[in-house]
């Protein structure tokens, strides 16, 4: 396989980011922050990774927001993809984290978050294999050689943990900030990553 060019990058800013509120698959529009984060990127990537050839998104708004306004400076089309959407949080999406703080089931994720499953929601090993099946489908595809992925915190922390070879780590390893680039670069079965958490 030739080699391919996976540059993964967070929504910028939502409301929900700003105010503390676990926002999972719900919807939140994205701050002039974000915007400004989406912008710079956008800006970054033409500087130095053109040409790159699409950009796959989430659907949720607040990425496809962010991945519209890389289009605006890139002038590349836009697909979107369930299966980079975000965790579903279940019982807690809409909840501020401080209000969960002080519960019994937030010590237990905080203890095991990447084996916790939500009440009434995901485990982030469901959003795993999710990664996996859209990594595996995109990557047969010879049509792009590099490609931007606007996604959110969990489905880029496992493209990461699956290149680094821990996926089935218990802790969070990496800081994924809101408007951060990373880049993972593949060939035949080498998984290489090349930048983490990069803010423009």
């Amino acid at each position: 396989m030739e080699e391919k060019k996976l540059i993964l990058i967070r929504h910028g800013e939502s409301e929900a980011n700003n105010d503390g509120i676990l926002t999972g698959q719900g919807e939140s529009r994205i701050t002039q922050k974000g915007i400004y984060q989406a912008e710079r990127a956008a800006e970054f990537l033409k500087s130095r990774y053109t040409p790159i050839d699409l950009i796959y998104s989430s659907p949720l708004s607040r990425a496809l927001t962010t991945a519209k306004k890389i289009q605006e400076k890139l002038s590349i089309p836009v697909v979107t993809d369930d299966d980079l959407i975000e965790m579903h949080f279940g019982k807690w999406e809409g909840l501020h984290k401080d209000d969960l703080r002080t519960t019994e089931e937030w010590d237990k994720y905080i203890k095991n978050p990447l084996k916790y499953r939500f009440p009434e929601g995901e485990s982030c090993q469901i959003v795993r294999k999710r990664v996996e099946e859209f990594k595996n489908r995109v990557l047969s595809d010879d049509s792009w050689k590099n490609a931007v992925v606007v996604s959110h915190f969990t489905p880029i922390l496992f493209f990461i943990l699956l290149a680094l070879g821990i996926p089935e780590t218990s802790k969070i390893p990496v800081r994924i900030d809101n408007g951060s680039i990373s880049i993972i670069s593949y060939r035949d079965t080498f998984e290489l990553v090349e930048m983490i958490n990069f803010v423009p």
